[in-house]
């Protein structure tokens, strides 16, 4: 019986080993082959060889060396931090109304955002707006139906006011409009707008709405939106919030506009009304043929 219990016991050894064996040695991703095809010094080794070496190493280098991939700026600055209820304050500005014209076309998008702005009466005048925006490229901003140069933009962020290069504060209330491009046909993150097959749709839970324009991209700024969507009568779907109020053909071209395309005769759009005020993660739009 002994005999018998020690050789159970040698076989469910082996049979570990052997599990923990296969275990470091997966099909790797493309990332992460990517990552592992450099070695420490930064040799490049093939992707193969560097699998079979990962296997092999102890299972305290293993941690260490998956910890040697490098991430770059954007990476990081993109990486969701944790926001704890302690540490919530308001934001300076409010946003009351929201109306949108999203503009679909082959290969990009036109996104023209009003926005009702309201100050919050414990924001001292002549502080910035700081609005949420990634992978916008914005073409123009009005205050009030005024261009303006007094904003400044990074990869995360847009803001506006606080005395820059027209040196005019912010009035308590007022409309501010942006007029932005994006591409979603490219938009592999599933997050904001993007191409999925034949279709356009939108993910904006928990803070994919920045990615469509700039906005206070938080759950505790909730507004009324009015969305007109445009697009090709190829996508004969156009699908937001709300009740529409109103669709047809495009049938004029607004020249002043840097979006407007050179001919909209095989054009249509739809607009939806949201009557309920609404966190930004709740909007969604969808265009495209719901019947392929």
């Amino acid at each position: 019986a002994a005999g018998s219990k020690n050789s159970l016991c040698s076989t469910m050894a082996a049979a570990t080993k052997f599990a923990a064996n296969l275990l470091w040695r997966p099909s790797f991703s493309s990332r992460s082959s990517n990552i592992l095809k450099k070695d420490h010094v930064g040799k490049t080794t093939d992707s193969m060889t560097t699998s079979t070496a990962v296997g092999a190493l102890p299972h305290n280098n293993r941690a260490a060396l998956f910890s040697t991939a490098v991430v770059d700026d954007e990476e990081k600055a993109k990486a969701p931090t944790e926001k704890f209820r302690k540490d919530y304050k308001p934001p300076p500005y409010w946003i009351k109304n929201v109306e949108l014209d999203i503009r679909v076309y082959d290969g990009r998008t036109a996104v023209i955002s009003k926005l009702s702005v309201e100050r919050d009466a414990n924001t001292a005048p002549g502080t910035p707006m700081v609005l949420d925006g990634e992978d916008l490229s914005l073409k123009k901003i009005t205050i009030d139906g005024k261009e303006t140069k007094d904003y400044s933009t990074d990869k995360l962020s847009l803001t506006i006011g606080g005395g820059g290069k027209d040196n005019n504060p912010l009035p308590e209330s007022f409309i501010l409009e942006t007029e932005v491009e994006i591409i979603p046909e490219e938009n592999t993150q599933l997050s904001g707008l993007y191409k999925s097959g034949s279709m356009y749709c939108t993910q904006c839970e928990a803070e994919g709405f920045r990615r469509i324009t700039y906005h206070l991209d938080r759950p505790d700024v909730m507004a009324k939106y009015l969305v007109r969507v445009e697009a090709d009568k190829s996508w004969p779907v156009l699908l937001s919030n709300g009740n529409l109020i109103d669709s047809g053909d495009v049938v004029s071209n607004d020249e002043s506009s840097s979006s407007s395309p050179s001919s909209s005769s095989s054009r249509h759009f739809a607009i939806f009304e949201d009557p309920y005020p609404k966190p930004s993660y709740l909007f969604a739009v969808v265009v495209g043929d719901l019947g392929k």
